[in-house]
């Protein structure tokens, strides 16, 4: 289990949509999902419920945010653009 697969899964339980959240980690929708997956796989479970409305967490993933979102504030959040590096 990475950081980055717990960031993914925190910002799908945010938006309870996959694109949205791809662009919120700066990932395509294909490499977010594909983290998603081997989180689940790793967890045994899956922590989300699809569907063509969005994506909802099951019980298991109600019972795994909590301590998400105690891994998670623990690495900062990069900046969506650095003001302060040289332009080549």
């Amino acid at each position: 289990m990475l950081l980055a697969q717990i960031e993914g899964f925190l910002a799908i339980a945010r938006h309870g949509n996959l694109s949205r959240a791809a662009a919120d980690v700066f990932l395509t929708q294909p490499a977010l999902t594909a983290r998603l997956h081997t989180l689940e796989q790793d967890l045994g479970t899956p922590l989300f419920t699809r569907s063509a409305r969005g994506m909802r967490l099951t019980d298991a993933g109600r019972a795994y945010l909590p301590y998400a979102e105690r891994v998670a504030p623990s690495s900062p959040r990069p900046a969506r653009r650095c003001t302060t590096c040289p332009r080549a």
